[in-house]
């Protein structure tokens, strides 16, 4: 018997069955089908995420490894900080330091200078004394009087202790009347620059004389002045080198008293002494 005819004896019930069986099959083959092609898909799936996994993984890794990187260098820049915390902390204590040596060597510098000064003030005066007592010093000796020649002779002498130089002399006599309560000085005319006939004057005995000669000189003046009616006087300015770099002045002004007394007397001077360029 064919199928076919088996199928139309078949009862309907049974076809239904079979037809149910049928689409059961097919429909569990369509599923096995799915179930494969879902198996293999998520299987592809599985693959990708263990794939992402582990690319994840790498990428947690190297953030890891730049974490710790960063975190070092931020170490380093802790560190760094720290250094420059520190160095300059030490600046600022060796600035103050410097501060405080500077002071002191100011402080010092200062005590230095005033020493110095202090130095040099002393080698000022001990320098001053010294000049003072080792100079050259002209004075007058003794002084003749020729009133026949109208002649008067000075004799210098050098006390001090080393000779005198560049020596210069002008001079001036007058005659005025011996006049009772008359003036004490009188005004010296220092018109004659004097030739000493020498540069020099040593310390000692040694003598330099200096002559003048009374102006307008007569044989009448001899008497006058002999009479006390006129009173003779001199005035002589020396001018010399000291020994020591300095120009020294020396001014003398006297009168004469004849004998008995036969005498010269100091006496002052009334204003200033005129023409004295001879001095320079």
């Amino acid at each position: 018997m064919k199928y076919s005819q088996r199928w139309r004896q078949t009862t309907i019930a049974n076809r239904m069955l079979v037809i149910s069986s049928c689409f059961m099959t097919l429909a569990t083959g369509f599923l096995a089908i799915a179930a494969v092609v879902q198996y293999f898909t998520l299987r592809g799936q599985l693959r990708t995420m263990q794939a992402q996994q582990a690319t994840m993984q790498e990428q947690a890794g190297a953030a890891k490894r730049s974490a710790d990187i960063a975190a070092d260098q931020s170490q380093a820049v802790r560190d760094s900080a720290k250094a420059a915390k520190d160095s300059a902390a030490a600046a600022s204590m060796l600035t103050e330091q410097n501060k405080e040596i500077i002071a002191a060597a100011r402080t010092q510098a200062s005590a230095s200078k005033t020493t110095a000064n202090s130095a040099e003030q002393s080698l000022q005066t001990a320098r001053r004394s010294m000049i003072v007592g080792s100079r050259a010093y002209i004075g007058i000796n003794s002084i003749q009087a020729d009133l026949k020649r109208g002649q008067i002779t000075f004799w210098l002498e050098n006390i001090g202790k080393v000779p005198a130089t560049n020596i210069k002399a002008s001079g001036g006599t007058a005659l005025p009347p011996n006049i009772a309560g008359g003036p004490e000085g009188f005004e010296a005319l220092m018109n004659d620059i004097l030739d000493l006939g020498a540069a020099e004057l040593f310390p000692g005995t040694f003598r330099l004389p200096v002559v003048m000669w009374i102006k307008d000189f007569t044989p009448e003046t001899e008497m006058l002045i002999l009479s006390r009616k006129r009173i003779l006087h001199v005035s002589c300015m020396l001018s010399y080198d000291n020994g020591f770099g300095g120009r020294s002045e020396s001014l003398f002004i006297l009168y004469y008293l004849p004998p008995p007394d036969d005498k010269w007397i100091p006496r002052g001077l009334i204003g200033n002494s005129k023409n004295r360029q001879g001095l320079n």
